[in-house]
């Protein structure tokens, strides 16, 4: 009886373990023959279950259901397991795999069919150890038919996994030949319980140990020699050093790197923990956490090797110390390449001299360490542009690099020196210095160009005295710079001071930059206006000019800040606030019904960059209900010839919607007439300035007629500005000038002396 209890809690063990098994597939995701293992476990437990019922139970039908549960499962338990094993190693075609299926099926039919025929078996009660009743199998005809056909699944699957067997990776091998030996003692275990009638057929268990098996070594083993060597192959082509070590610091493994690296070999390999730990001069005795060094260390050609050394402790799941291991890595390259980036982040990569941040950054510390007098002084070749051009570049990087090499060898030992870019080089100078250098101004540099040493290279240098520390280098070196644009037609001196008027215009700038946008907000920026009268005396128009009104100075004149705020890019914002106050003012004088005359506008070539210029005007236009006729927008030859295209396509657009674009101060510059042939303009601006630059007031006479004329027979209006004297406005009335403006009629004055003294008037002349 506790053979019988023994196994049934066996069969019942194993039932569990492999329903657990086919849980597990199941429930995990994108396992490789996930679905062939889950049926082969489940058709594994058939048979299982058939011999629980057969072997636990002393019923005579349950017995019997067991019997057909068995001997089916046994069938679909071979099918599935050569299914797997042929889609491991793609040896079945689809037709033998119908074949198997349907040799599977039709057995499995014929023991069905055994309740009616009973040609396969019966079961007859035994006594087992005289003890207890137990159902043995009487074979019939068909079970020895039966028995065959298993007999060839097992046979058809066995060959399957052998043949695939030796054709796999000899590190994939061990999984299969464990499975492999499993199945023979299985495969004889049940032919011995077959052929010797032992009561009790327990070969169930080596199947259902083979399914556990199967289940394991595919999806959960992964083989130790593979790993082994994968590991071993992996630290071999490393190009670190690996030694490992036992718990007793003796060392089993160095990697070929390790064994170049610290000359090992297996003589020497086992005490190699106490030789390394003396090569890096750190004792990993006792460490229980890693540790990272680094250093370097001579070769025997004298050159220098950056290494970096890593201490690493094994430690098991209950920290319990199993050995260790040190890896090390030669970082020379790196080094090298490291410093190579670092000097190129600090020198010029022609000279060889500091760049400019260097140089500020060094100039930092020595004007941090001592209060001595220093001064900034920048070198400018002249017409550098020239020598390129004329010689070449590679003669003008030759000059260059000669240059440098002068100053770096040079008499005068300037604490710090450095190339800025181009032809402009940069140094901090002492007291000492700038008189051995500039004191008489006869002491020119002995630069010349490569092959052509009669060609005159002149140096310039501007120089800056430091006297506020808290002044930026960059403002230094740009003073500098500024020193040198007042020598720079000059053969005679070759170095300037900066002067203290040029300090304080860069003080005003800053001044003015920083006021405009409060001074926009309380309105201190003020539109003023200027007529613009006809050859009847009538007012026709009035151009919009800005004015500063600054509560400390009172009205500034445009050029006190206009060049200023053109250089910074910040006009943009005054000529938006004065587009809309002159939108404003023709929306009031529309209101009160005023004098029907126009309003020019100015727009500086930035405001083409950073404005959308179509946009506003309209968009004004629309806020205020002012007809685009009303607003003339005066534009220079110089803003439309400066990105031609783009430029002429926003004052077409303006133009299309009504806008008149008038051509300011034609006659005063380079004026062509391409600007007459090319420019969609309403109105032609002559300049009287025109008159005053040239001492041949006949010529000059004649270009204006002619100019005045031309715009006629183009059917374009003039309005001549820079009027005087009443001798000027007759000349050009009789002339045939359309609209004059100038001093002589009024200077630009505030809106509401405007208003008082022009647009109550009808006739001024």
């Amino acid at each position: 009886m506790v053979y019988i209890y023994s196994i049934v809690v066996i069969f019942i063990v194993l039932a569990i373990m492999l329903l657990a098994c086919a849980i597990w597939v199941k429930r995990a995701k994108n396992q490789k023959y996930g679905k062939e293992i889950f049926s082969f476990l489940i058709f594994s437990l058939l048979p299982l279950l058939g011999n629980l019922l057969i072997t636990a139970s002393t019923n005579y039908k349950i017995c019997l259901l067991g019997y057909y549960v068995y001997m089916i499962g046994t069938n679909f338990m071979f099918y599935s397991i050569t299914i797997f094993f042929a889609t491991v190693f793609s040896t079945m075609t689809p037709f033998s795999k119908r074949l198997v299926m349907a040799i599977v099926i039709l057995d499995s039919a014929s023991l069905l069919a055994n309740p009616i025929f009973g040609h396969v078996f019966s079961i007859i009660p035994v006594t087992l150890n005289g003890i207890r009743i137990y159902y043995a199998l009487v074979s019939h005809t068909w079970h020895y038919v039966h028995l065959v056909l298993s007999y060839l699944l097992f046979f058809n699957m066995f060959m399957i996994l052998v043949r695939g067997t030796i054709k796999t990776p000899r590190i994939y091998c061990e999984r299969y030949i464990i499975i492999i030996v499993c199945l023979t003692i299985t495969a004889i275990w049940e032919t011995t319980y077959i052929f010797q009638n032992i009561p009790v057929d327990i070969a169930m268990i080596g199947y259902s140990i083979c399914a556990i098996l199967i289940f394991y070594f595919i999806l959960i083993y992964k083989p130790l020699f593979f790993i082994g060597l994968i590991n071993r192959k992996v630290l071999e082509s490393s190009p670190s050093a690996y030694v490992f070590f036992d718990k007793e610091e003796i060392g089993f493994f160095a990697n070929e790197s390790a064994r170049k690296m610290f000359n090992l070999n297996n003589q020497n390999l086992a005490g190699s923990f106490k030789a390394i730990s003396s090569m890096i001069n750190t004792d990993f005795t006792g460490k229980t956490s890693p540790v990272t060094l680094k250093s370097s260390r001579i070769d025997k050609q004298g050159e220098t090797h950056y290494y970096k050394y890593s201490f690493f402790p094994l430690l098991d799941e209950k920290k319990r110390f199993l050995g260790s291991y040190i890896k090390a890595i030669d970082y020379t390259n790196e080094e090298a390449e490291n410093q190579k980036q670092i000097y190129l982040s600090h020198h010029d990569p022609l000279t060889g001299l500091y760049n400019r941040n260097y140089f500020i950054e060094k100039t930092k510390q020595i004007l941090a360490g001592n209060d001595k007098l220093y001064y900034i002084v920048v070198l400018d070749v002249k017409d550098f542009k020239l020598i390129n051009d004329t010689f070449g570049y590679d003669a003008g990087n030759a000059l260059i690099a000669d240059i440098a090499e002068k100053i770096r060898a040079g008499k005068i030992q300037y604490p710090c020196y450095g190339r800025l870019g181009g032809d402009n080089f940069v140094f901090l100078a002492t007291d000492k210095n700038i008189m051995e250098k500039f004191a008489d101004n006869k002491d020119p540099d002995n630069f010349t160009v490569k092959n052509n040493p009669t060609y005159p290279i002149i140096a310039h240098y501007g120089i800056f005295k430091i006297e506020d520390r808290n002044v930026s280098i960059d403002f230094m070196i740009d003073r500098a710079l500024m020193a040198i644009s007042k020598i720079k037609n000059n053969y005679n001196q070759i170095f300037s001071f900066y002067e203290d008027t040029l300090r304080e215009d860069k003080i005003w700038e800053q001044k003015v930059t920083g006021m405009l946008g409060n001074a926009i907000k309380e309105k201190q920026i003020v539109p003023y206006l200027q007529p613009q009268i006809n050859s009847k005396g009538e007012v026709v128009g009035a151009e919009v000019l800005v004015r500063w009104n600054l509560p400390s100075e009172g009205i500034l004149p445009p050029a006190k800040f206009i060049p200023v705020l053109e250089r910074n890019g910040l006009i943009t914002k005054i000529d938006l606030y004065i587009w809309e106050e002159a939108f404003k003012i023709m929306h009031k004088w529309q209101n009160e019904n005023k004098k029907d005359i126009s309003i020019s506008v100015n727009i500086s070539p930035k405001d083409f960059y950073f404005t959308d210029i179509y946009g506003t005007f309209t968009g004004l236009s629309q806020k205020y209900d002012v007809p685009p006729s009303k607003i003339h927008l005066e534009i220079t030859e110089t803003v439309v010839m400066t990105n031609l295209e783009y430029n002429l396509n926003i004052l077409h657009s303006l133009q299309n919607e009504g806008f008149l674009i008038e051509i300011d101060d034609f006659g005063s510059g380079y004026s062509s007439l391409n600007t007459l042939k090319d420019i969609p303009l309403n109105v032609l601006k002559i300049d009287m300035l025109f008159l005053c630059k040239t001492a041949n007031l006949e010529k000059a006479n004649i270009i204006l007629n002619t100019i005045i004329d031309l715009a006629h027979r183009l059917n374009i209006p003039t309005v001549t500005e820079g009027i005087e004297t009443k001798e000027q406005l007759d000349m050009l009335i009789k002339m045939g000038g359309n609209i004059f403006q100038g001093y002589y009629f009024s200077k630009p004055i505030c809106l509401e002396e405007f208003e008082q003294k022009f647009l109550n008037n009808n006739r001024l002349f």
